[in-house]
């Protein structure tokens, strides 16, 4: 449990017991937290030496109480899987924290970014698309939007003189046009390969704008005294709430639409995978469009949506620190 890459290949390929005919389901479910239960009072020791507040380590490690409840909330016999005993793994190696109503997840590289992100002498940003395969309307060619005749390939190349890449619209699109940037203007702060703050976005309500200023807030203060070997110059967050088709059906005071706006938008990633889990809590590929739930506003809008040929793709985003910074 101590080393997170060995660990993830044991879990990839465990096989749990599972309860015979008549037999209580309850212990079986559980059987993999019993696995995590002593090593959490190292991780509460390792995060309260970075100097991270008690409160928001027990807010962190409530992760477990989630994971948990959510099984109840179906109906289900409480459990902890094996996708549960995965992911929590981040928490017990203390690279997530829940700080206020977002979790922030310190990484080594810009998980799903296909950009780089170039910085001017004067503080102004550009995103650039540096690989990929795009369709005409400047999302990512996935398994899920598979290749058409008008696809283009993202070029890049850095000259003596300076940088060129597709161009991405303020709306996330990658266009077939290039830019150059001179490099003796620009200057590429990071990319696809660069360290990050990632942000998740958990379940539950209060996405206010108020709510995402003050974790964004606190985030950046734990970034620079907690973790300060880390060298993040970015927060990224992929997520299906970053799509910006969303500005389309969605009033212009809508939570998503505010958080959206904390962040300057790159390229998508997959497509409709993500929106089946978090929005409709369905495995993707298993339920027909027709059969979605319509619970939610939300629900229904995204269906309506999708059953017009449309996809929901997770979209990247970054704020950089500085903009944090100033911010204060």
């Amino acid at each position: 449990m101590s080393d997170f890459d060995l660990i993830q290949e044991d879990i990839a390929t465990l096989k749990l017991p599972a309860a015979r005919e008549g037999e209580g389901k309850l212990g079986y479910g559980l059987m993999p937290l019993v696995a995590c239960v002593p090593h959490i009072a190292a991780v509460i020791d390792a995060l309260h030496a970075r100097g991270v507040e008690k409160d928001m380590i027990y807010a962190t490690l409530g992760y477990f109480d989630r994971a948990i409840k959510a099984s109840l909330e179906k109906g289900e016999t409480p459990s902890f899987g094996k996708g549960q005993l995965s992911w929590c793994q981040h928490y017990l190696h203390g690279v997530i924290l829940r700080i206020g109503r977002l979790e922030f997840h310190w990484i080594d590289d810009m998980y799903g970014g296909n950009f780089g992100v170039y910085r001017s002498k004067e503080g102004k940003y550009r995103l650039l698309a540096e690989r990929g395969a795009y369709h005409k309307n400047g999302r990512l060619v996935t398994a899920n939007a598979p290749a058409e005749a008008d696809d283009f390939n993202a070029v890049f190349r850095e000259t003596d003189a300076c940088f060129e890449g597709n161009i991405i619209s303020e709306a996330g699109l990658v266009l077939p046009e290039t830019a150059k940037l001179p490099n003796d203007k620009w200057e590429r702060v990071a990319g696809y390969e660069s360290p990050v703050v990632t942000v998740h976005i958990p379940a539950g309500p209060g996405l206010s704008r108020e709510n995402i200023d003050a974790s964004f807030r606190d985030a950046l203060a734990v970034h620079k005294r907690a973790f300060p070997e880390s060298g993040a110059r970015l927060f990224h967050c992929h997520s299906w709430l970053l799509d910006t088709q969303h500005r389309a059906y969605l009033p212009p005071d809508s939570n998503i639409l505010a958080f959206q706006s904390k962040f300057l938008h790159g390229t998508t990633n997959t497509c409709d995978n993500c929106v089946f889990n978090f929005l409709f809590s369905v495995v993707p590929g298993k339920t027909a469009l027709c059969d979605l739930p319509e619970d939610s506003s939300m629900q229904r809008i995204v269906k309506r949506y999708m059953m017009e040929g449309n996809h929901i793709y997770e979209q990247n985003g970054i704020v950089p620190t500085e903009w944090l910074a100033r911010e204060k």
